[in-house]
């Protein structure tokens, strides 16, 4: 009897060691926290600690697609042919640099004013149609 119960939780163990795992970090080494990392195509996912460390649930071998995202930082995707497991997937990501279009700001009446002024103009005509 103990031999099944030690073989059963031998089981549950191998299978929670079952991922891919790696660190997320910048151009200059530094870790990066709160990175999405997750499986494309699926709902399968994760986010990195506070040292970019990260681990991502995976119960079989084979080939997956890994998406690394983060705000100000290009969107990353790696094949990983997993062959066996624990996977070891450390990324480096690169700066996205974003340049807005010039933005043009003029003097003049808000629109919403006048919304408003034709809302209170209006008010004894609408509050009659809900009166009954």
């Amino acid at each position: 009897m103990k031999n099944i119960a030690s073989l059963i939780l031998l089981f549950f163990t191998v299978g929670t060691f079952a991922q891919i795992k790696g660190s997320v970090k910048d151009k200059n080494g530094e870790p990066l926290s709160f990175v999405s990392v997750y499986l494309e195509n699926t709902l399968t996912g994760t986010t990195t600690n506070d040292n970019g460390d990260y681990e991502l649930d995976v119960q079989r071998t084979g080939n997956y697609v890994v998406v690394f995202q983060y705000l100000g930082y290009k969107t990353q995707k790696k094949t990983a042919k997993i062959t066996s497991l624990p996977f070891i997937l450390d990324v480096v990501l690169q700066t996205e640099q974003v340049q807005l279009d010039e933005i043009k700001i003029t003097a003049g009446e808000n629109p919403a004013i006048a919304i408003i002024r034709n809302a209170i103009a209006s008010k004894d005509k609408n509050t009659d149609k809900f009166a009954k």
